[in-house]
């Protein structure tokens, strides 16, 4: 319900409602029907509830107004990613598609540095959907 919350939050806070034309009446009948679209089939309640929750992000919103976060910009501090301790165990391949030191620095790395959607195209990448 959490993520419902948030959608009510978002349409209060940005100009997403005003810039398609939608006064409060119309947006939350647009997200009912949505909802009744999604969840019709589990009951009205269950789509009642869920408008209840959109409704409560909406009207709960507070706007944080002492924003003064200071005048001094901290960096941010790059963190080295080291090889895991189970990774360093294991020896090189020769073959480098499957080699696993290879999948760190090319992709593993990424996840550990936050940047897990910047991954280029990979072999493991593309395996990684296949079921055997």
């Amino acid at each position: 319900m959490q993520g419902i919350a948030f959608q009510g939050a978002f349409f209060r806070a940005s100009g997403v409602m005003e810039s398609a034309g939608l006064n409060e009446k119309t947006l939350f009948k647009a997200i009912e029907d949505q909802l009744e679209s999604k969840f019709g089939n589990k009951g009205r309640s269950v789509v009642e509830d869920n408008l209840r929750v959109v409704h409560r992000g909406f009207d709960e919103l507070k706007e944080l107004t002492h924003k003064n976060l200071g005048s001094v910009a901290v960096p941010m501090l790059k963190q080295e990613s080291h090889l895991p301790i189970m990774l360093k165990q294991m020896p090189a391949s020769e073959d480098r598609v499957a080699d696993i030191h290879r999948f760190w620095e090319q992709t593993g790395n990424f996840y550990v540095s936050g940047k897990g959607s910047d991954n280029l195209a990979d072999p493991f990448i593309a395996l990684a959907d296949r079921h055997g």
